[in-house]
């Protein structure tokens, strides 16, 4: 995948340039790029303050403050996100099948160790 010659903190400045009302056109000129790749950086993180757009990267895995991949936090969005689907379909919201349906779950490792009473006391 080609490296933007943008830095994610400069992709949301013309962003935020865009949004405060100056014409696309301006901006695109000054940057040197098209109109088409500031809808495009819109489409994809568009309302993202930089340390958010950080942690997506540009394959869309969702990372955590450290660099590390989150398999964890994807999990728990596809079940929240199958969730609020369900409820939907139940209160006749839709009649599509659930989006997440088929979609497999990242491997999670077990924790190896569990706080006890002891610990939480000791907090």
């Amino acid at each position: 995948m080609r490296k933007s010659k943008f830095t994610e903190e400069q992709i949301i400045g013309f962003l935020k340039q865009a949004e405060a009302g100056m014409a696309v056109a301006e901006i695109c000129r000054k940057g040197g790029f098209s109109d088409a790749t500031v809808y495009k950086w819109r489409a994809k993180s568009g309302g993202l303050e930089v340390p958010e757009a950080r942690r997506l990267r540009k394959d869309g895995t969702v990372r955590d403050p450290g660099g590390k991949p989150a398999p964890g936090v994807a999990n728990r969005e596809l079940a929240l996100f199958s969730d609020i689907w369900n409820m939907a379909r139940e209160w006749g919201c839709t009649e599509k099948e659930n989006p997440c349906h088929g979609v497999s779950k990242n491997e999670e490792t077990p924790r190896d160790f569990y706080a006890d009473a002891e610990v939480w006391d000791a907090v």
